[in-house]
């Protein structure tokens, strides 16, 4: 999923422009200067820490342009934030400890559940990939203490609550790239979503691509990854979406998943220090997947690859510019399914698809889009660590 998301994600940086012709109420990118990113998601596998990487790199970059502003976890797990510090200690220094020192959101309260890497395997059978638990492993070069670290996070909605309160109007976008137990709390106690009308440019979703199952993990899932039997989870999806200003765009995607990722960072030489290299690693070992025709992969990274880059709109096109994605309510219950209305005149509503076009990857080499997003994903990733490295 990783490597497909950062090679979609790059693809993305060229269509913001995209995104801002939808967006007839909303100012333009370029008229509302950098994008105030907060990021929310579980931080519990590899798609995640990923994704915080290929963040901190569009920053690098093109500060001007994007900006990331909060990591709010919606995982109540330790491990989540030590890993989130251990990336920032090697990615961005100021962010963890300098002065643009970034604040970290986590759940209450908090524990010390661990990713039980059999998950997938039970869920979706012997043919599945068993997957490495990464947080607490990542988590634990961290320099800190694991006691310290309830002291050192903040609740997710007090974060929300500050971070949009100090924005300029219309300026932030929200990458939600996990679960929706943040958004929903706090909605729930802003009744009158003033604060989304006033700051928040648009919203970015994994998930709601138009999959014959019509089902997305995120919409019904648990921090242990397995469905919520209570059916809380899809209940509090279901109300962000229902709920969500008409103002404000959101943004679909489920971009990259068949992409892989993680080639060129694996095989490069003097980054073993690296801790997304050595997330992968892990992540993969159970498995025996550390090969060429088969490294990681990961989805996360398509919607925030959207969110950040170029104002460009030549790779990507709206596949639904009249559609709306419904919540399925079955006898007053939600189980996180949904499907999309084409006859709606909604126009928030935003289905990412990729338009074909030619480009270079970040190694200069040409290649032809969508068949090759993977690639330039790939080669981002790499040079995220590159950069890191010096």
């Amino acid at each position: 999923m990783f490597l497909q998301n950062l090679a979609s994600w790059i693809a993305f940086s060229l269509a913001v422009p995209l995104a801002a012709a939808f967006q007839k109420n909303h100012p333009s990118k370029n008229d509302r200067g950098p994008d105030q990113v907060i990021m929310d998601t579980d931080m519990i596998l590899l798609d995640d820490p990923m994704a915080l990487q290929v963040m901190l790199e569009w920053e690098r970059v093109q500060e001007d342009k994007t900006q990331l502003k909060a990591v709010n976890i919606n995982a109540d797990s330790k491990y989540s934030a030590m890993m989130t510090w251990e990336i920032l200690k090697y990615y961005a220094p100021d962010k963890y400890n300098g002065h643009d020192k970034l604040p970290v959101g986590l759940r209450r309260p908090v524990t010390d559940f661990k990713w039980n890497p059999t998950t997938f395997r039970d869920l979706y059978g012997p043919k599945v990939d068993i997957v490495g638990e990464i947080a607490s492993k990542i988590g634990a070069d961290w320099s800190g203490s694991e006691s310290d670290v309830e002291e050192k996070t903040e609740d997710p909605v007090k974060v929300y609550e500050d971070m949009l309160e100090k924005a300029d109007d219309q300026t932030v976008t929200i990458l939600s790239i996990g679960f929706f137990d943040n958004l929903y709390e706090f909605m729930q106690k802003h009744e009158n979503r003033e604060l989304i009308k006033k700051k928040v440019w648009r919203m970015l979703v994994m998930g709601g691509d138009k999959t014959p199952s019509g089902s997305s993990h995120n919409f019904y899932a648990r921090e242990d990854g397995h469905p919520d039997p209570s059916n809380e989870a899809a209940k509090k999806t279901a109300f962000v979406f229902n709920n969500w200003p008409s103002e404000v765009p959101i943004y679909f995607s489920g971009l990259g998943k068949n992409e892989l990722v993680g080639v060129r960072l694996l095989e490069a030489t003097g980054l073993d220090q690296d801790p997304i290299r050595r997330a992968i690693v892990l992540y993969n070992e159970p498995s025996e997947l550390l090969t060429k025709e088969k490294p990681v992969h990961s989805c996360p990274d398509v919607t925030l690859a959207f969110a950040v880059g170029d104002v460009d709109e030549e790779w990507f096109e709206d596949l639904n510019p009249h559609g709306k994605l419904n919540m399925i309510e079955k006898n007053g219950e939600y189980d996180g399914s949904y499907e999309w209305d084409d006859s709606s005149d909604t126009k928030n509503n935003i289905l990412l698809g990729v338009k074909s076009g030619e480009t270079k990857d970040f190694e200069g080499k040409s290649l032809k889009l969508p068949d090759e997003v993977g690639r330039l994903v790939d080669t981002f990733v790499l040079k995220a660590a590159q950069d890191a490295a010096h």
